[in-house]
């Protein structure tokens, strides 16, 4: 398996625009991919902020904790919350807010490796791997085994996060792997994207 290069992950981070939430929710799923906001907020620079604070704590290793403690730190700076556009944020929130972001950061450094040339050539396809118990949403759990070719455009679409919270990860299969294990390959185009939040296919840096 590929090892994240934690560099992949911050440069992605840095490719991201933020926006403010009503902008984002009119986005396709392949730009909502290359960009970010924060709910309930109209302040734009809160909002950049907040990206910025992620980027931090991506190239510095903090945790969601620590980084909540950064995060109600820029709060104040603004006044408090009421001065952003909302009454509050939810620890419930900003541990999604978090754990969502900086998993797709990962994932995007990780795939970005995954489905390059060399990556294709050491492992041809990818298993969709979910955490099967009950906080498992519909959309990974009939992802969950499947098996689809690195080099179908429209698989390339379908890497995680899905959706927010999503836990999933990809596993690489070579031929060897593809055989032992008794596997058939699964095509993209019969599985329903629609709900998928994000597109990653432009973070790849294949297309």
């Amino acid at each position: 398996m590929n090892i994240v290069d934690p560099q992949a992950a911050l440069d992605y981070w840095k490719s991201k625009t933020s926006i403010d939430p009503s902008k984002f929710a009119k986005l396709n799923a392949r730009t909502k991919a290359k960009s970010f906001t924060v709910a309930k907020t109209w302040n734009e620079n809160f909002i950049a902020d907040v990206e910025a604070s992620i980027g931090d704590a991506l190239a510095n290793g903090t945790s969601a904790a620590d980084w909540a403690t950064r995060f109600e730190s820029i709060l104040s700076s603004y006044g408090g919350a009421e001065n952003v556009g909302t009454n509050e944020f939810g620890s419930g929130y900003l541990d999604m807010l978090f754990r969502t972001n900086t998993q797709t950061a990962y994932q995007a450094g990780r795939n970005s490796e995954m489905f390059s040339a060399e990556g294709q050539a050491r492992a041809e396809y990818f298993m969709w791997s979910a955490i099967m118990d009950d906080a498992i949403d519909d959309i990974c759990e009939e992802l969950d085994g499947q098996v689809f070719p690195k080099n179908s455009y429209d698989a390339q679409g379908l890497t995680p996060p899905a959706h927010y919270n999503c836990r999933c990860t990809l596993i690489e299969l070579d031929a060897e792997d593809l055989k032992d294990g008794g596997y058939t390959l699964s095509y993209a185009k019969d599985v329903n994207t629609e709900d998928f939040l994000f597109d990653n296919r432009d973070n790849l840096g294949l297309i």
